[in-house]
């Protein structure tokens, strides 16, 4: 499988990251995780090239946290934060 590159020690593998998102309770931490992972990769390889951060690291947080909180993260997560996350 091919993920991001490894930048840190404690980056997970493809495997990982999607293996852990099935433990039940656990995965609520992970999407969290994930989320902000990402987000600190993406805005790396941003400032790696000298353009700043496209990502808002408290929007993410806040886009994580919605998504993962039963009948919220339908109306708001999914159909509001989600998508403006995914458009930056």
């Amino acid at each position: 499988m091919v993920g991001l590159p490894r930048v840190e020690h404690d980056d997970p593998s493809a495997g990982k990251a999607i293996g852990f998102s099935f433990i039940p309770y656990f995965n609520f931490y992970w999407i969290v995780f994930n989320t902000l992972r990402l987000t600190d990769r993406v805005n790396l390889q941003l400032r790696l090239r000298g353009q700043p951060d496209a990502v808002s690291r408290n929007f993410a947080i806040a886009a994580a946290v919605i998504g993962i909180v039963p009948y919220v993260n339908i109306l708001f997560g999914y159909l509001i934060f989600w998508p403006i996350l995914i458009y930056y």
